[in-house]
């Protein structure tokens, strides 16, 4: 038989053992964790993740399973979805060349900006983080791992960014990679 893959998504308040929960719903089921991402945004847990898994599976019964895992208490929205064999890479995509790191005040629509002027020039944003300081909620800060398109040199982007509005101040990294 051939293994069934599932992107699965979940939100839910932080708390310990969230991981364990999701992780152990899955395992009961004989899946595996292919590429997963986690992390903690403004107090809640989140996870993107794809799974594999030896045995077919509903993914209504697995979405069910996730939303009562640790007593219902911790994962709230959940959103399960098979996914074409045929189509599933592994490894994801392109893999990160660059980081940006953007400083600016708080205002709306920064992160639109500088998203749609790498969009229009086919960056390709890989990870994204950003949030405000606690001592200052005024001052906050983006960072933007990004995959250039063939032939685009550092110099050319930094040229791209160049068009962002002046009140935001970057910084561009090559991502160095430990061999």
């Amino acid at each position: 038989m051939e293994k069934t893959y599932f992107a699965i998504m979940a939100i839910g308040e932080d708390a310990p053992g969230i991981v364990a929960a999701i992780t152990g719903v899955l395992l009961e089921r004989d899946c595996n964790i292919e590429t997963s991402q986690m992390t903690i945004v403004g107090g809640h847990f989140a996870t993107t993740l794809i799974a594999s898994c030896e045995t077919q599976h509903d993914p209504e019964a697995i979405k069910e399973s996730l939303q009562s895992a640790g007593n219902g208490s911790a994962v709230r929205g959940v959103y399960v979805n098979q996914l074409d064999p045929e189509r599933f890479r592994p490894f994801g995509g392109p893999e990160a060349s660059h980081s940006i790191t953007a400083w600016v005040s708080d205002r709306q629509g920064v992160l639109h900006e500088i998203a749609q002027a790498l969009a229009d020039d086919k960056v390709n944003i890989t990870a994204l983080s950003s949030g405000c300081s606690e001592e200052d909620e005024s001052l906050c800060v983006l960072t933007l791992d990004v995959s250039l398109p063939f032939g685009m040199s550092e110099a050319d982007l930094g040229k791209v960014l160049a068009d962002v509005p002046k009140d935001v101040r970057i910084k561009v990294e090559p991502i160095r990679r430990a061999l």
